[in-house]
Protein backbone atom coordinates (compact mmCIF):
# COMPACT_ATOMS: atom_id res chain seq x y z
CA UNK A 1 0.00 0.00 0.00
CA UNK A 2 1.30 3.46 -0.82
CA UNK A 3 2.23 5.63 2.09
CA UNK A 4 -0.29 8.33 1.19
CA UNK A 5 -3.10 5.78 0.94
CA UNK A 6 -2.10 4.25 4.26
CA UNK A 7 -2.09 7.67 5.94
CA UNK A 8 -5.48 8.45 4.42
CA UNK A 9 -6.79 5.20 5.88
CA UNK A 10 -5.38 6.13 9.30
CA UNK A 11 -6.93 9.61 9.00
CA UNK A 12 -10.34 8.15 8.21
CA UNK A 13 -10.08 5.70 11.10
CA UNK A 14 -9.07 8.54 13.42
CA UNK A 15 -11.98 10.70 12.29
CA UNK A 16 -14.44 7.82 12.60
CA UNK A 17 -13.25 7.11 16.13
CA UNK A 18 -13.90 10.70 17.13
CA UNK A 19 -17.33 10.76 15.46
CA UNK A 20 -18.72 7.82 17.42
CA UNK A 21 -21.54 9.17 19.53
CA UNK A 22 -22.35 6.13 21.65
CA UNK A 23 -20.03 7.21 24.47
CA UNK A 24 -18.77 10.76 24.95
CA UNK A 25 -15.01 10.98 24.60
CA UNK A 26 -12.92 12.26 27.46
CA UNK A 27 -10.16 14.76 26.78
CA UNK A 28 -7.62 12.03 27.51
CA UNK A 29 -9.15 9.73 24.87
CA UNK A 30 -9.13 12.49 22.26
CA UNK A 31 -5.54 13.43 23.12
CA UNK A 32 -4.43 9.78 22.93
CA UNK A 33 -6.08 9.23 19.55
CA UNK A 34 -4.60 12.48 18.24
CA UNK A 35 -1.13 11.53 19.45
CA UNK A 36 -1.35 8.07 17.86
CA UNK A 37 -2.41 9.60 14.54
CA UNK A 38 0.35 12.21 14.61
CA UNK A 39 2.91 9.51 15.38
CA UNK A 40 1.83 7.64 12.26
CA UNK A 41 2.07 10.84 10.21
CA UNK A 42 5.61 11.48 11.45
CA UNK A 43 6.67 7.90 10.76
CA UNK A 44 5.30 7.83 7.21
CA UNK A 45 5.76 11.39 5.95
CA UNK A 46 8.70 13.60 5.20
CA UNK A 47 9.08 16.95 6.92
CA UNK A 48 8.45 18.86 3.69
CA UNK A 49 5.04 17.26 3.20
CA UNK A 50 3.92 17.77 6.81
CA UNK A 51 4.54 21.53 6.79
Amino acid sequence: MEISKELEEHRRTFAATLRKKSIPHSSLDVASETLQFLRKVVVYEKYETIV
